[in-house]
């Protein structure tokens, strides 16, 4: 009798503590309701992001941008580096303030917008391009830390009766924005 008695009660504990305990499938870690709260509560929110509207700060982005460009390519013109442009972002900034969520926590259903600017490497400037596609997003992580991205396309055509050939590439942003000011800035760029 007392070993059934052992087993209810471990089952019973079992299924109490199961209710706590969320599994945390992208990471393959359990997390209980409690420090997922603090996890949540330690992500930017939108309006964080939105200090961007700010023109000094967005001064201070396009420098870091023109500057680590510029190492990454001492070769080409800065007008030959396929980077957001202070128009595209002024935009981008308008249309994600204009959903009334700045309270929220930043993701990508919120953030997600589809423009059609011509984004091309200087490289392919002399083929006849089209079909121009941006999609741009944010992704936030702990301590105002963001991840500016853009995923572009666009097809081009080599030579006359040449197939068309769809290209794709991505260029992300990341920073922090700390005392309204850009820090530990970095470029990736794929494709």
């Amino acid at each position: 009798m007392s070993v059934f008695l052992i087993l209810i009660s471990i089952l019973l504990f079992s299924c109490e503590e199961s209710k706590k305990v969320k599994s945390n499938f992208t990471k393959n870690t359990f997390v209980t309701e409690n420090e997922r709260i603090k996890v949540n509560d330690s992500l930017p929110l939108l309006k964080d992001f939105l200090l961007l509207e700010d023109e000094l700060l967005q001064k201070d982005l396009f420098r870091k941008i023109d500057s680590v460009s510029a190492i990454h390519y001492p070769m080409y013109k800065k007008e030959d580096i396929v980077n957001i442009t202070p128009k595209m972002l002024g935009r981008y900034l308008y249309d994600i303030n204009q959903l009334d969520l700045k309270d929220s926590i930043i993701s990508y259903d919120i953030t997600k917008k589809e423009y059609y600017h011509k984004m091309i490497h200087r490289e392919m400037q002399k083929y006849k391009t089209s079909d121009y596609k941006n999609i741009i997003y944010v992704e936030a992580y702990p301590n105002k830390t963001f991840r500016l991205i853009i995923n572009y396309s666009y097809t081009v055509q080599f030579g006359k009766g040449e197939e068309p050939i769809s290209v794709e590439s991505s260029i992300s942003y990341s920073f922090k924005i700390i005392n309204r000011k850009i820090e530990e800035f970095d470029i990736q760029e794929s494709g």
